[in-house]
């Protein structure tokens, strides 16, 4: 959920009028509501501190994201109305409780939130359930949840409508009009979903080998005693790395490609689009090999070469760091002919770094055959190495990344 926040805050204060809107002006019950609005993005005042301070963790780690923080402070502010008999704090309260409310839950359709802070630092959502995350749910989940999104603002809006206009005929069109907008909506994000990639948040957020460390912040997240890297099976599902590296590739290709590199606040990333560097990242975070964690702990170690810190949000989504990886870590080769599939291939259009990233897939002879994102302008593609480098130059290394 990205824009829906807002008018959701504010249907939850509509729903919940009937509780505090006793003894209160019709003036004070509009400023509710807009209290409401307001309260339904409040949570989301953390992602101020994971772009502009640390993004180490998900904003949705973060203590915003948890339903005892709005329980203790309305709490609060509701037996400090009822001491002070101040009627309008003890609403403002149940108002802000809502709006806060209701964001948690519709954060809840994906990821999840920290829905047991802080007995555990793990968060929950409906993804958590594998038999959704692995099911229709999970492989519509951006179609549906968009869907949610422009229902929540239909609904407000008819709220908005049929209180401000009295005549029937008019409530009626609206809501046909809204409906029949719903529908075609669904129609065409069914269609263009196959193009949106939908990764499973519990590669990141779940909880492998229960030792209560969520699998992204986990060095050895199937509990085997062998770290990510080096382990031949990271997540001890019983498939080797390289397949699993491979498959999620190929599983990419036709992909949108995110031609803004992630930029303003990955907002395509976010509805499904793939940067150059996500083909390599994401093909490894699916096999348990978590390339942030490694640059991270190589940056403490030797920071020479990198751009920006571990603090950046992009860090490790930068072609020229995960290059500056594999260098420090002895896993560049310059020999093509020793790829094998499952390896990066590192293209550069001159200098001594690289500024373009492919990942192999298959061997055909001396050829290379790679997934791509950036070759073709509009998706990710199945394409030879010889290809990409037509527009993006020789390739200036290989990266054997897996064991």
């Amino acid at each position: 959920m990205i824009f829906s926040h807002l008018p959701a805050g504010f249907i939850a204060a509509y729903i919940t009028r009937k509780i505090w809107r006793k003894n209160l002006s019709q003036h004070q019950v509009n400023w509710l509501y807009v209290v409401g609005g307001l309260a339904g993005i409040l949570p989301d005042v953390d992602t101020l501190y994971y772009y502009l301070i640390d993004s180490h963790l998900s904003h949705r780690e973060l203590i915003t994201h948890t339903p005892i923080l709005y329980v203790v402070i309305c709490t609060l502010l509701y037996l400090l109305g009822c001491l002070f008999r101040r009627r309008i704090w003890q609403s403002l309260s149940v108002v802000i409780f809502a709006g806060a409310f209701s964001h948690l839950l519709l954060d809840s359709l994906n990821s999840g939130i920290g829905w047991l802070h802080p007995t555990t630092n793990l968060i929950f959502g409906l993804l958590s359930i594998s038999v959704l995350a692995d099911g229709w749910y999970g492989q519509y989940l951006l179609v549906i949840t968009l869907l949610i999104e422009l229902a929540i603002f239909l609904l407000a809006g008819n709220i908005i409508f049929w209180a401000r206009y009295k005549q029937r005929q008019g409530k009626i069109i609206v809501a046909v009009v809204s409906s029949l907008a719903l529908i075609f909506l669904a129609v065409a994000l069914y269609n263009i979903s196959p193009q949106l990639y939908v990764r499973d948040p519990n590669i990141y957020y779940g909880d492998y080998d229960h030792d209560g460390v969520a699998n992204k912040s986990d060095y050895d997240i199937d509990g085997d005693g062998i770290n990510n890297i080096t382990d031949l099976d990271a997540n001890g599902d019983g498939q080797a790395n390289r397949e699993k590296v491979i498959a999620s590739a190929l599983a990419m290709t036709d992909v949108y490609y995110d031609r803004t590199s992630k930029s303003y606040w990955g907002m395509l990333s976010r509805f499904g689009f793939l940067s150059n560097a996500d083909v390599v990242t994401r093909s490894y975070d699916a096999a348990g090999i978590y390339l942030y964690q490694e640059l991270e702990h190589d940056f403490a170690n030797n920071h020479s070469g990198y751009l920006g810190t571990p603090n950046d949000d992009q860090f490790a989504n930068s072609v020229h760091n995960i290059y500056i990886y594999c260098q420090h870590q002895g896993l560049l080769q310059t020999d093509e002919a020793k790829a094998m599939p499952g390896d990066s291939l590192f293209y550069s259009t001159g200098g001594e770094s690289a500024d373009h990233l492919a990942l192999v897939v298959e061997k055909v002879g001396s050829e290379m055959v790679v997934i791509d994102a950036g070759f073709d302008n509009e998706k990710v593609v199945k394409t030879s190495s010889a290809v990409v480098s037509q527009k993006f130059g020789k390739v200036i290394a290989l990266g054997k990344i897996l064991p």
